[in-house]
């Protein structure tokens, strides 16, 4: 909804109001998928953050930015310090445009997973943000306006389908329609609704609301508001901040339930299988009944058998005792005296550890509800460092070829020696992991496995950071710089040891080394 035409129209509107006669400042990215564009008029100062991720594409107008001293990149030069004249919404589409001093056309193109920021001279494209989308330079701003003339014919040859007749209107507004009880009115009363909604979304409201477990972006009230706006600026920014916070949460919580789940599932499965193992012997014949009914049958038993069907004196019934067929049955019986004598031992060792798994279990099962609950970060982060949780599962200890770490719910492999390292890289490797090595000393190659659809967080990518740190000579440094860039700008050299590598196009962050989760 966020990026809709109909709120879109309302927030080039705003910025038609406010920002003619500003300049262009500033434009760079310092995280992948995002832009920052600062604007000025003297002393007032005003920021868009353009946010690209596939999964979360947003504007944002914050008042001021702190950009970051290392790993950030002038984009789009040749607008710098240029005046804006003009804002212009395109009509009935999911794209507005800033007109620029020296025949320059900026575009933002709000179209979801191709959503592009483009800068057009004299109508040619000369430069964009993102430079993987397909044919983006032959796209031309004439196109982009809809041609939809609002008339009663009209509709009516669209079937009287909002959505057909404007693909604009949404699923949103067509549920708004729908609670007005569209489908129950006449053709006429249809296209009276209809038109009465269009005014209305001339000057709507805007709602920051919880669906469930997300956060929504709407134009009318739905599910749980928690903030009403009448600035678009405003509206779509706290939406934004509301957002991110949220989707981290869930990340965190995602990251920490699975641990914790895992942990349960085991105690779980080990109190199953004792609990058994209890309810058998407590039950059934203990060692010492099954020796003396085997040796009050020492002349009906033959020596290898694997099987011996019984009376059993003790219950007055008939029993089968499993025997080993290498013994003779004396010596069966024998061994059946040795094991009663621990039996009792182990019983009561069986007995405390299933109390204590129960404990644990309980504990757990405590601390995933504590975590579901969890409203913030805050609540989330102090939960985690009473507990904590991270450290029990961080390195997977089991034997494998690579040092296995999961994090935020990534999966970061360490490589442990030249070879390894050469393995890792090039034949376990997709060209779209992220690559990490501590920056011009020696040490382990680092990759956290992509996931499709969705991009790097920055907590994950410092961790791994922090692992490629520590398994470098660089490990006693309390900062460490360490490279990262995708698996596909990293080749290796013909010629060269094994685990030396070329890495084209690299970014630097700087790291504290740890190992720890």
């Amino acid at each position: 909804m966020h990026n809709n035409y109909f709120f879109l129209k309302k927030l080039s509107g705003s910025l038609k109001q406010k920002i003619p006669g500003w300049k262009i400042g500033t434009c760079f990215s310092q995280e992948k998928n995002e832009l920052i564009i600062g604007l000025y008029a003297g002393k007032n100062e005003l920021y868009i953050r353009v946010d690209q991720n596939p999964q979360f594409s947003c504007l944002s107008f914050p008042e001021s930015f702190s950009r970051a001293k290392k790993n950030s990149i002038d984009l789009f030069p040749r607008m710098i310090d240029c005046r804006i004249l003009d804002v212009y919404q395109y009509s009935y589409e999911r794209a507005f445009s800033f007109m620029l001093e020296n025949d320059l056309l900026l575009v933002f193109k709000l179209f979801g997973n191709f959503s592009n920021i483009m800068l057009f001279e004299n109508g040619e494209c000369i430069d964009v943000f993102k430079h993987n989308l397909n044919d983006e330079e032959k796209i031309s701003p004439e196109t982009l306006d809809r041609k939809i003339v609002i008339d009663e014919a009209g509709f009516y040859a669209s079937g009287c389908d909002p959505k057909k007749y404007i693909p604009a209107f949404d699923d949103h507004m067509m549920q708004h329609l729908v609670n007005r009880g569209f489908f129950s009115l006449k053709k006429r009363e249809k296209w009276k609704l209809f038109e009465k909604v269009l005014v209305e979304l001339e000057h709507p409201s805007f709602y920051v609301v919880t669906l469930g477990d997300k956060i929504k972006f709407r134009l009318y009230p739905e599910g749980k508001v928690l903030q009403q706006f009448s600035d678009p600026l405003q509206a779509v920014t706290d939406f934004y901040y509301t957002h991110q916070k949220q989707y981290w949460l869930q990340m965190e919580k995602s990251s920490l339930l699975k641990i914790l789940k895992g942990q349960l599932k085991k105690h779980e499965q080990y109190i199953l299988k004792a609990g058994k193992k209890q309810d058998e012997w407590l039950n059934h014949l203990d060692y010492r009944q099954k020796a003396d009914i085997i040796m009050a049958n020492l002349h009906a038993l033959n020596p290898g058998l694997a099987e011996a069907e019984l009376f059993d004196f003790y219950h007055d019934e008939m029993v089968k005792i499993r025997l080993n067929p290498k013994l003779s049955p004396q010596k069966n019986a024998e061994q059946f005296y040795r094991k009663s004598k621990n039996q009792k031992k182990e019983v009561e060792i069986l007995r405390s550890t299933l109390d204590q798994k129960k404990n644990a279990a309980a504990r757990l099962q405590q601390l995933i509800r504590e975590i579901e609950e969890a409203e913030n970060l805050k609540i989330l982060r102090a939960l985690n460092e009473k507990y904590k949780i991270e450290r029990v599962p961080g390195k997977d200890r089991e034997p494998g070829r690579f040092k296995s770490y999961e994090h935020m719910g990534f999966k970061i492999l360490v490589g442990r020696n030249s070879r390894n390292n050469e393995e890792l890289t090039f034949e376990y490797g997709y060209k779209d992991d992220l690559w990490l090595h501590a920056k011009d000393v020696s040490g382990s190659h680092v990759l956290i496995k992509y996931q499709a659809g969705k991009t790097f967080p920055g907590p994950v990518m410092e961790k791994a950071g922090q692992l490629a740190a520590y398994y470098s000579k660089n490990r006693n440094s309390n900062v460490c710089p360490v490279i990262y860039t995708e698996k596909k700008y990293v080749r290796k050299i013909k010629g060269a040891p094994p685990g030396t590598v070329r890495v084209d196009r690299e970014n630097i962050l700087f790291v504290n080394p740890s190992d720890h989760s």
